[in-house]
């Protein structure tokens, strides 16, 4: 199995024992995503926070969707490292790689997250809003965002669904908060568990 990243173990269970889950990044139906470590490396970690999430949803088709998605493998796709369906062995999970923000985040939030002020977003730096720290100032809602970076954003957009049509998949919840970004400023499709 190709290692995602370097040292990392990739595989279908998750080894609990060394996952270290921190604090929340966001909370919707199925549950909470909270940034971890696994196995030394930072990943977002997703999990079932209600057992009636599942209403609907058999464990079985929770599964065939996270393998489905654990063996897709493209830059404008979120990787995921692992997952786990078995209720015995610990809560319902999805490991994936830790990205920096979302476009939701560069298009709402008043700061984004230092890492991404490194790449294109170091010309929305704005003096009129204040740093804190760990941020830097964001592009601030009122100038638009500029040509190239509304063009490299829609391509990454556009090259991750490419791949998963390719693939007979459709993704069923595109929007903003579900595309995410790294620290090289690469937009990313996520949460593809709602593809079909």
């Amino acid at each position: 199995m190709e290692a995602l990243y370097p040292g990392l173990l990739v595989g279908y269970g998750v080894k609990f024992e060394d996952l270290t889950i921190s604090h929340e990044l966001g909370r919707g139906g199925f549950g909470a995503v909270c940034a971890g470590l696994y196995y030394s490396q930072e990943v977002a970690v997703k999990q079932q926070q209600d057992e009636k999430a599942t209403v609907g949803k058999t464990l079985k088709a929770m599964e065939k969707e996270y393998l489905l998605h654990f063996h897709l493998r493209h830059e404008n796709v979120t990787s995921v490292l692992c997952f786990n369906v078995d209720p015995q062995q610990g809560p319902i999970t999805l490991v994936m790689e830790k990205l920096d923000a979302s476009l939701d985040d560069l298009l709402h939030a008043p700061t984004v997250p230092l890492a991404l002020a490194g790449g294109f977003l170091a010309c929305l730096r704005s003096t009129k809003h204040s740093l804190g720290k760990g941020q830097a100032a964001c592009w601030n809602g009122r100038t638009p965002l500029p040509l190239s970076l509304r063009l490299s954003l829609l391509l990454g957009v556009a090259r991750g669904l490419a791949f998963l049509h390719g693939r007979g998949m459709i993704h069923l919840d595109i929007k903003p908060a579900n595309l995410m970004m790294d620290a090289r400023s690469v937009t990313k499709n996520t949460y593809i568990y709602g593809c079909k």
